[in-house]
């Protein structure tokens, strides 16, 4: 179960505030409108104490039902918050947490402008935070951020599932992503995300419409990009998807896809899977990193 937003989860009780909710306290960062979000330290309605022993009361009862079937149930949470909040998902001290707090380091501290240098700084700052015995998460995108190949740029998206697939820990993939997909254009007649809608505005919608991330994926050179037969998709299909396919990749000796998948067998090797790992920059362009495999393992190196 992947639990969204989940430090929004509980607010503050306006019974101990004298039975009105607390005004919450402006940020003070400059040119941050009143009516913007971000005007406000929202330190009554996100990151609550009681979020953590919620989370905890629903691992228990995971636990208790994974009991019954000897089949493990797990929690993902997915929170944009500081790293220190992040990582308290985990569970602390003898109760536990998530199995998996997701770890948005690659989508929200990584853009254009990074060299190797913040990104051996965003990896080992995820390292170093989350506790030693808890595995490691990747992420580099989802239905709410812009693709990897709009958002960087084609020449990086093996890169990034580089670091995905064989970075010491569990590995997200949103789809598409394995074969490099960009974003698609929505048009204001189809677009069906409630936030680009809710401006009401046919020339400034695209600013914040999560359509085009959204697009269905591209199966083949087939109508809807074979992802449907239906007359017409929920979204439209991205343009260029005739050539931009699974079916095209495969038959391609070199491609997204043939990189994808040379990848996940990669990670079937003892030092991808319990391996260290160590990071390196080299003159601010290039990002390294190894994984060392030791000579034997112990049942306790494993965390399930």
């Amino acid at each position: 179960m992947r639990i969204s937003a989940v430090n929004y989860v509980f607010e503050a009780d306006k019974d101990m505030y004298g039975g009105h909710y607390p005004n919450e306290p402006p940020t003070g960062k400059p040119d941050v409108g009143t009516d913007d979000y971000g005007y406000l330290d929202h330190i009554y309605t996100k990151d609550l104490e009681e979020t953590y022993e919620l989370v905890s009361q629903f691992r228990e009862i995971f636990d208790a039902i994974s009991v019954r079937d000897n089949m493990t149930r797990i929690m993902i949470t997915e929170a944009h918050t500081s790293i220190k909040n992040v990582v308290r998902y985990y569970g602390e001290g003898m109760h536990l947490g998530a199995q998996i707090p997701m770890n948005f380091v690659f989508v929200d501290d990584v853009d254009k402008e990074s060299d190797a240098r913040d990104i051996t700084y965003t990896t080992d700052k995820w390292m170093t935070y989350k506790p030693m015995k808890r595995p490691a998460n990747w992420v580099t995108g989802n239905h709410d951020t812009s693709r990897l190949a709009s958002r960087f740029r084609s020449e990086l998206v093996d890169a990034f599932n580089m670091l995905v697939l064989l970075l010491p820990g569990i590995a997200f993939t949103y789809m598409g992503e394995e074969i490099g997909m960009v974003n698609g254009f929505v048009s204001w007649s189809e677009t069906k995300d409630p936030l680009a809608c809710n401006t009401d505005d046919p020339v400034n919608f695209i600013n914040v419409s999560r359509d085009p991330v959204r697009t269905p994926f591209q199966w083949r050179n087939y109508k809807n990009g074979g992802f449907s037969t239906a007359a017409k998709t929920w979204l439209p299909i991205a343009d260029g998807f005739e050539s931009l396919n699974v079916a095209q990749q495969r038959s391609s000796v070199r491609s997204h896809y043939q990189v994808y998948r040379t990848l996940t067998s990669l990670r079937l090797r003892p030092a991808f899977k319990l391996g260290r790992f160590e990071s390196l920059a080299l003159n601010n362009d290039v990002f390294g990193f190894k994984r060392l495999a030791a000579l034997s393992f112990s049942v306790k190196d494993i965390i399930v």
